[in-house]
Formats: C-alpha cells, sequence, structure tokens
C-alpha cells in the first residue's frame, strides 16, 4: 500500500491494492528482503529469469523497470559503469555521473546519489524516454534497450505514457498475487502494525 501511495501522489496511476493477505512468517528479515530482489548490476536475462518465475512476462518485466522513473540510485551501484565507460551510455550523460560520484576510490561508502531520471519526483514515462537517449544508470537499464526482446516495450512506453501506466498497473497487481498463502497457511494479523499475540 505504501508502493501504491508513492505511485498516485506522484502523479501515477491509482493501483487498487488486494488487501487480506496472509502473512507468511511472523517476524520480518531485511537479509530474506534483499535476497528476493535482483541486485544492482543483474543482466536483462538474469532480470527477465527471476520475474519470470514469478509469472510475469517480458512486457510485464519491462513496465515494473519503470518504477526507476522515481527516486534515486546511489553511485556504488552504477560505477562499474562508468570506469571503463560503457559505451552504452551517453559520454555526456557518463561525464554528469563522474562528477556527481567523484569520491575517491578508498572512499568506500554509499552516499553519493544521482536522480533516476530527468522527473525522479515524478512517476511518468520519462525513465522510457531517458533510456532511448542513453541516460539509463544501471546496467539492466541500457541493456533493455540493447535487447530486441525488450526493447520493443521500451520503444512503445516511451511513445504512451497511458500505456505504460495500464501495463504497469497489471504488472504491479499480478507481482503482488504471487505466493499468495490460502487456507490455514499463514495468519491474518488482527492489527496490520502487530504481530498476534
Amino acid at each position: 500500500m505504501a508502493a501504491r501511495d508513492s505511485i498516485f501522489f506522484t502523479s501515477g496511476p491509482f493501483i487498487a491494492v488486494e488487501t487480506g493477505r496472509r502473512d507468511h512468517a511472523t517476524f520480518t528479515s531485511r537479509l530474506a528482503a534483499d535476497q528476493a530482489l535482483p541486485v544492482a548490476t543483474v543482466p536483462v536475462d538474469g532480470l527477465l529469469q527471476t520475474l519470470a518465475a514469478k509469472g510475469l512476462d517480458i512486457g510485464d518485466s519491462v513496465a515494473l523497470l519503470g518504477a526507476h522513473t522515481l527516486g534515486v540510485t546511489h553511485c556504488i551501484n552504477f560505477l562499474n559503469r562508468l570506469n571503463p565507460q560503457d559505451p552504452r551510455m551517453s559520454p555526456f550523460f557518463s561525464s554528469a555521473l563522474k562528477f556527481i560520484c567523484r569520491l575517491p576510490s578508498s572512499f568506500n561508502n554509499n552516499i553519493t546519489f544521482a536522480p533516476n531520471d530527468l522527473t525522479s519526483l515524478v512517476f511518468d514515462n520519462q525513465y522510457f524516454r531517458d533510456l532511448l537517449a542513453r541516460r539509463g544508470l544501471l546496467t539492466v537499464d541500457s541493456e533493455i534497450v540493447t535487447d530486441p526482446r525488450t526493447f520493443e516495450f521500451v520503444s512503445q512506453f516511451a511513445a504512451n505514457q497511458s500505456l505504460f501506466f495500464q501495463r504497469f498497473t497489471s504488472a504491479f497487481l499480478q507481482l503482488t498475487r504471487y505466493n499468495v498463502l490460502t487456507g490455514n497457511n499463514g495468519q491474518v494479523r488482527s492489527k496490520c502494525r502487530f504481530l498476534n499475540p
């Protein structure tokens, strides 16, 4: 629901998220959550395989990547594309990123960042337009423009924001339905913010 509200309050579509889902566990684990997400350097094949295992097709996967239209990415997650410069990245864009991320190599931390696209506070299709201009931050951002399986969707979403919103909404809901517990499996919390006694 937090993702739904973040999308809606930044000019994106309202997604009617289904509630009442049963919990898998009685504890939270940041490690388990991180392991369920693709790493920042994931190539397009790895991303498509991960999301296919959750029932999403190629168009759904590209649409979900459109969530990169919001927020920032820490430099540590794309420094590998700056030195040496990834030829799939615009030289001007690469130079700007090198300036933003100009900490000495011995300063190994995660404090510098760059906006994900030119309108990083608005949920729109700018991410896809930026990709076509070779302004993608992550490896997968550049690969979905050069991969023939995904390029068609990038082009369509860059040209048609309504289509992107429709496909994103569908893929988002499909992802929330993955591995839902039924019957006596799991538990329903009597108060959402607290574990049951």
